[in-house]
């Protein structure tokens, strides 16, 4: 999971100069918060199953449509594929809020073909990139 954690590089870097803060989940994910510049709040990046490849956008109050939107677009962008949808999850008190997800799977992300350590990261920042140059401004 530590070695994991390195492929992320250039998806940090990218998400630092788009204006997040970046920080590592408690297993391989990344968490972006505090961009006051575009119309989500927080974006959760997580390939932890092997069947739901994640990338969710908390859109900011009145923003999930234009968010949506944008996301479907991008989604197209991404190699392999993926699915985007919205849903509710719980948040500390058992507040639920809306979401935007773009699932894909990790066969599709990473590959199947036993990519080296370079290719890995290279093909999780393909898959990040476009999603989070899509998240409008406010």
């Amino acid at each position: 999971m530590q070695e994991f954690a390195g492929f992320w590089k250039r998806t940090r870097s990218l998400g630092e100069s788009l204006g997040w803060n970046v920080t590592p989940g408690a297993i391989v994910q990344l968490y972006f918060q505090h961009n006051p510049g575009v119309s989500a709040s927080e974006v959760f990046l997580s390939p932890s199953k092997r069947d739901r490849f994640l990338f969710r956008v908390t859109p900011i109050p009145g923003a999930r449509e234009k968010v949506l939107a944008a996301l479907q677009q991008a989604a197209g962008k991404v190699p392999g594929g993926a699915e985007v949808a919205t849903s509710k999850v719980s948040r500390s008190g058992g507040v639920k809020v809306d979401v935007v997800e773009v699932r894909s799977t990790w066969e599709d992300v990473i590959g199947e073909d036993e990519p080296t350590g370079a290719m890995v990261e290279d093909r999780l920042y393909a898959f990040a990139e476009p999603l989070l140059r899509a998240i409008p401004s406010r």
